[in-house]
């Protein structure tokens, strides 16, 4: 019973975010815990465009890798992440207790009106997770190939 009002509570406090205008987004998950074992993709808007950034596994965050994009590229993002409900995350936070040695993500985000909106899970995971991680990594990848 305490759990399920704990929801409740979290839920009233955490409300949908709209995906409209994403102005900062940021996110990363982690495959195992060997040195440097976590991928990221960014986003910051910067004046009239936008500078994207990509964190691959196995690499430091120094080495991470800097694009100038489009608002088309933004566009793009937020219906990869309207389309899957990203919106409905904000304020997940779960983690399954019994896997020691598991994967994680994390997920923040910065709309044109100011909300933000911010997940994370440990072996616990939102509606639509891997549908919108591997959009990521398809949109971010066509970076590397100049698309």
């Amino acid at each position: 019973m305490l759990s399920f009002l704990r929801r409740k509570i979290k839920k009233i406090f955490s409300p949908t975010v709209k995906i409209k205008g994403v102005e900062y987004f940021h996110f990363r998950y982690t495959c195992g815990y060997f040195c440097d074992a976590d991928q990221s993709y960014e986003l910051c808007k910067a004046g009239d465009g936008f500078t994207a950034y990509v964190k691959p596994i196995g690499k430091p965050r120094e080495e991470r890798r800097k694009y100038a994009v489009n608002a088309d590229f933004a566009l793009k993002l937020e219906a990869l992440l309207a389309n899957n409900g990203v919106g409905k995350w904000n304020g997940f936070d779960k983690s399954n207790k019994m896997v020691l040695d598991g994967d994680s993500f994390a997920l923040k985000l910065t709309n044109e009106s100011g909300e933000k909106l911010s997940a994370n899970g440990y072996m616990r995971w939102p509606k639509n997770y891997l549908a919108v991680k591997e959009g990521l990594e398809e949109l971010f990848g066509t970076l590397d190939k100049g698309e």
